[in-house]
């Protein structure tokens, strides 16, 4: 109950979070636009700009939909499970950032200015090459214990 209550309160405290918040709390992505904050001594991320994180949102509504095979969830509609969530975070990320960036990794991006570029670019997301970036979904490896 005492998870429930806090989750409760975080969602009252922080209406924009951010979209990537689990990539960036395990330090695998960077955003101009995130403000750390801490509840409860956790910290969780939000956005500084509400357009942004509707950007960011659409991209990840987007490539989950993609990724359902790979991801292996018969109810694309729930939240998913933690590590499914980390694969689908970090490995999309990764996968734009070496794809269709040429960077390293989704380090050397910064989230919410690619998000941007890619609408632009691309003229929404449901054009972006997902045969390119589904492979870094379904093979991110998160953390083991």
């Amino acid at each position: 109950m005492e998870e429930d209550h806090y989750r409760k309160t975080q969602q009252s405290l922080d209406p924009h979070a951010c979209v990537f918040k689990k990539a960036l709390l395990a330090r695998k992505a960077s955003c101009s636009l995130a403000e750390s904050m801490l509840l409860a001594e956790r910290e969780t991320f939000t956005c500084g700009n509400k357009a942004a994180q509707q950007h960011c949102l659409a991209f990840l509504q987007i490539t989950k939909l993609q990724s359902r095979f790979v991801i292996k969830e018969a109810d694309m509609l729930q939240a998913l499970p933690h590590a499914k969530e980390m694969k689908l975070q970090v490995g999309s990320l990764n996968g734009v950032a070496i794809e269709l960036l040429q960077l390293k990794d989704a380090m050397e991006m910064d989230i919410a200015a690619t998000m941007q570029n890619l609408e632009r670019d691309y003229s929404s997301f449901e054009q972006l090459p997902f045969n390119k970036i589904i492979p870094y979904v379904q093979n991110y490896k998160v953390r083991g214990k």
